[in-house]
Parts: structure tokens; C-alpha cells; sequence
């Protein structure tokens, strides 16, 4: 699944405004809320993204071709830890 900003710039916007004792946000607060939200979605999404993702060996693999010249591709999907 990708990585979408505007999701995540959108639920901060949310709880912010359901933070506030109002409930109610002027259009200038919700402006600037905006810009907080997505800030902050950038920031984490870049985060996200700039982790190390680790695969254990071991995923299945078909080859094809000479001895001297193999060829292949995974046969089997792998799991992998972010770090």
C-alpha cells in the first residue's frame, strides 16, 4: 500500500479539530490547520519512507539458463522489517 500524504494530512486536520473546545474551526484557524497537517504529513511520510526495510533469506527463487549464466526471479512473496 502506498504512502498518501493527503490521507494523513487529512486525519491530523480531523483531530484537531476535534481537539478544539468548540468543535467549530474559523477559516482562518482551518487554514492553518491545513498547512500544520500538511507539514507534518510530509514530515512522516518522508520518515516512513527513508526507513530500511530488511527481507530474511530464504524467499524461493526459479532459475533458468546455463550454468554460467543464470537468470531468475522470486517464486514466493517475502516479509520484511522496517528499521
Amino acid at each position: 500500500m502506498p504512502i498518501v500524504e493527503t490521507v494523513i494530512s487529512s486525519e491530523i486536520v480531523k483531530f484537531m479539530t476535534d481537539a478544539q473546545d468548540e468543535g467549530v474551526a474559523t477559516e482562518a484557524d482551518t487554514k492553518k490547520m491545513k498547512a500544520y497537517a500538511d507539514n507534518l504529513a510530509g514530515v512522516i511520510a518522508n520518515a516512513i519512507k527513508s526507513a530500511t526495510v530488511t527481507v530474511v533469506a530464504g524467499i524461493p527463487v526459479a532459475t533458468a539458463g546455463s550454468p554460467t549464466a543464470q537468470v531468475g526471479a522470486t517464486t514466493a512473496t517475502g516479509t520484511g522489517t522496517l528499521s
